[in-house]
């Protein structure tokens, strides 16, 4: 089936945990430093989801716009959070994993041309307390990074066709989780791609694992937001 931009399937949800390591980048725009709460952030434009497909699996503008206000106060965390035993990638939304990975905040997210625009706060003290204050230098100067979004959502096994990318999945019930910066590694869509800060970028990878059982869109709250994932084995 070809899929026009802006165009969305019908589906029947398979919940599913998906992690999006989607290499989405940040507009070109003015990095800054801001003082909040006390606190001194630098805050970066960034886009971290536009449609597409995304590792085999059509996402559409329709579900991102959706989602899109769900985006805001979520954590920024430095890579994903994963299981400290097994590895998998876990919800951000847990005091262990902001303890381990957390270094500031989503904000001003909004829906512009098929894609998700917003900022990202980087907490200057988190992100010392973590080792890698030079991200912060890096940024001020134009050094060009990838970012990832996490989220739960729906999959539904279908094929079809968008932009001559085939795909045989489509995602919808987007719950963001959290943004990751990636800056020491390189994602399916890197700044030689055309992505990464400062540029918006024109897609990514994903790696997806099944997890529990997600309600349906008008359902999910910041309980089930927060819970953490029960992982099973590969589909």
């Amino acid at each position: 089936q070809e899929v026009q931009a802006g165009e969305t399937l019908s589906t029947n949800p398979n919940p599913l945990l998906t992690t999006l390591a989607c290499t989405s980048c940040a507009n070109a725009g003015t990095i800054r430093t801001v003082s909040l709460s006390g606190g001194e952030y630098v805050v970066f434009p960034v886009v971290p989801i536009r449609e597409g497909v995304l590792n085999g699996h059509f996402v559409s503008s329709r579900e991102i716009e959706r989602s899109t206000p769900g985006w805001n106060g979520r954590p920024l965390t430095l890579g994903h959070p994963k299981d400290q035993d097994s590895g998998d990638y876990v919800t951000a939304n847990s005091p262990g994993a902001w303890e381990k990975y957390g270094i500031g905040w989503v904000f001003s997210a909004g829906f512009v041309d098929g894609r998700m625009v917003a900022e990202g706060w980087i907490d200057k003290a988190r992100i010392a307390a973590l080792g890698r204050d030079d991200l912060v230098d890096g940024l001020l100067t134009g050094v060009h990074m990838d970012v990832s979004t996490g989220y739960f959502c729906d999959v539904v096994q279908k094929d079809g066709v968008f932009k001559g990318d085939k795909f045989n999945g489509v995602q919808s019930g987007i719950v963001p989780d959290h943004l990751a910066l990636l800056p020491d590694e390189r994602g399916a869509c890197s700044w030689d791609d055309g992505c990464g800060i400062p540029r918006v970028n024109i897609g990514g990878i994903m790696e997806v694992q099944e997890g529990a059982i997600v309600p349906e869109v008008e359902a999910i709250d910041d309980a089930v937001v927060n819970a953490a994932p029960i992982v099973i084995e590969d589909a």
